[in-house]
């Protein structure tokens, strides 16, 4: 049986999501594998690595100084991986949280770089990606 948009339902009238994926994946796999994931733990990646034949290319994630800490060893999986971390929200220290131990040493660099606090910021997440 059929239901909407095309995904097929099983006995109980639920969709079977997986068949579209399924579908897709074999028919497109480099589209698929193209799309980023957002905000994955590692443990997540792992999950989805042990089960996919598709294999994520970038993972959107939280990335500022105050969360690098906790976030250091998903980058660092993710590196041996080869899944390219994309932060998003780099600016939170300065738009958000002004006033914190960041504030000093980012104007610093900007100072003697003579660029804006925000260019350091977003330089240091690539520097992490």
């Amino acid at each position: 049986m059929e239901g909407d948009g095309g995904i097929e339902e099983d006995g109980n009238g639920q969709d079977d999501r997986r068949v579209k994926v399924g579908l897709l994946c074999r028919s497109h796999p480099a589209s698929i594998a193209d799309r980023p994931i957002r905000s994955f733990s590692k443990e997540n990646l792992q999950e989805l690595l042990s089960t996919s034949t598709v294999k994520p290319v970038v993972n959107q994630i939280l990335l500022h100084p105050y969360v690098i800490k906790s976030t250091a060893p998903l980058l660092e999986y993710m590196d041996e991986q080869h899944i390219i971390a994309e932060g998003y929200s780099t600016l939170i220290p300065l738009t958000s949280k002004p006033g914190g131990p960041v504030d000093k040493p980012v104007d610093r660099i900007a100072k003697r770089l003579k660029v804006k606090p925000e260019q350091v910021l977003l330089a240091w997440s690539k520097a992490k990606q």
